[in-house]
């Protein structure tokens, strides 16, 4: 593709968009995806109140996963950074 860039009727963003996506075919799940261990989680009964939209910003994460922590109830839901934001 980039030896081609000035020849073709791609812009440069559907090139780096064809670029990434014939790159992930070389990926596996682990390399990118965050290990367990390291995910910054919400209880889900957390409010998001000024210290946890902090703690939120500080965790550098877009999707906060919310979690039940007692049997049975294990689900799991996500808070997206963004809307969450907006609203505060």
């Amino acid at each position: 593709l980039d030896v081609t860039t000035g020849e073709n009727d791609l812009d440069k963003d559907e090139v780096n968009i064809i670029s990434g996506a014939l790159e992930l075919r070389k990926k596996t799940v682990a390399e990118v995806m965050t290990r367990i261990e390291d995910v910054f989680m919400l209880d889900y009964e957390a409010v998001l109140d000024f210290e946890t939209v902090s703690e939120i910003m500080k965790s550098g994460f877009s999707r906060i996963p919310r979690v039940r922590r007692q049997p049975p109830e294990h689900r799991h839901h996500a808070v997206h950074q963004r809307p969450c934001l907006r609203r505060s």
